[in-house]
């Protein structure tokens, strides 16, 4: 598990960490009809905005003139977008389905 781990930037931890708390407090400590509402554009969002961080950050040192140096450092930008969007969308679908799954047994 560790060396699955040390293969994410920080930013990328930090970030999955983030949602993965928010997500855990939003269904099981806060969850209510609002929550259901709002937790999973609050979630999106975060994800979104891995998005964008992790591009920034890749492009950051990116030089077209030094391409095999820089190459790597893009790849972990990328790997950032890429996760934190997986766990912002997995975190606000799990809040979705919890949304749905409730208002069928009330029916």
């Amino acid at each position: 598990m560790s060396e699955f781990l040390t293969q994410f930037s920080p930013w990328t931890l930090g970030l999955i960490t983030i949602i993965l708390v928010l997500t855990v407090y939003f269904q099981f400590f806060r969850y209510s009809s609002r929550t259901a509402e709002a937790a999973p554009t609050i979630l999106t969002s975060i994800g979104i905005f891995g998005t964008f961080l992790g591009v920034a950050l890749g492009l950051t040192d990116f030089d077209t003139d030094r391409l095999q140096e820089s190459v790597p450092q893009l790849l972990s930008g990328l790997k950032t977008a890429f996760w934190s969007s997986i766990a912002g969308l997995l975190g606000a679908l799990t809040i979705k389905f919890r949304a749905v799954l409730d208002a069928t047994k009330g029916e």
